[in-house]
C-alpha cells in the first residue's frame, strides 16, 4: 500500500521478479484510514517503513504506524529510528499493541531534499513488530 504510483510499480516488478503470490498492492493515502475503512483488519501481517524525516510532517511516522495497527489482523513489522524507541513504545500502547525489537540496523540515507545537508547519512533504525495484545 502506497500513495505513490512509482513505488507500487517497483514493487510490482519486485514481486514478479521473484515470483511471490499472494501479496495486495494497493494505492492509497494510509494516513486518510480510520476504523470505518473497508480496510480495517483485511491484512494478515503489514509491513511498513515510514518516513524517517518528521522535520516538516511531525507525527507522520506514528500516523502511518497507527494506520498499519488498524489495517493488520496479526502484525505490524515496521523500521523506526533508534532516537524514538520510546515514543514508537509508548504510542503502542495506548493502540493496544505488544511491541518486540526484532533487529538493531542502520540505514544509509542519500541526500534527497533542499534541507539535507550530507550526501549520504548513516541512521541507527530499528525493525519492530507489533502484535495485538491478546
Amino acid at each position: 500500500m502506497d500513495i505513490d504510483r512509482d513505488a507500487l510499480d517497483i514493487c510490482r516488478k519486485n514481486i514478479s521478479e521473484f515470483e511471490l503470490n499472494n501479496i495486495d498492492i494497493v494505492q492509497l493515502d494510509v494516513t486518510q484510514i480510520d476504523t470505518n475503512s473497508k480496510w480495517c483488519k483485511l491484512f494478515d501481517t503489514v509491513i511498513l517503513n515510514p518516513p524517517f524525516g518528521t522535520k516538516n510532517n511531525p507525527g507522520i511516522d506514528m500516523a502511518f504506524l497507527k494506520a498499519a495497527c488498524l489495517l493488520s489482523k496479526n502484525a505490524v513489522v515496521s523500521f523506526h529510528k533508534r532516537a524514538t524507541f520510546e515514543h514508537v513504545e509508548k504510542i503502542a500502547k495506548q493502540l493496544g499493541m505488544n511491541v518486540d525489537r526484532l533487529a538493531k540496523m542502520k540505514f544509509d540515507v542519500p541526500n534527497m531534499y533542499r534541507h539535507h545537508k550530507l550526501v549520504m547519512k548513516q541512521i541507527d533504525v530499528d525493525c519492530f513488530r507489533f502484535t495485538p495484545n491478546k
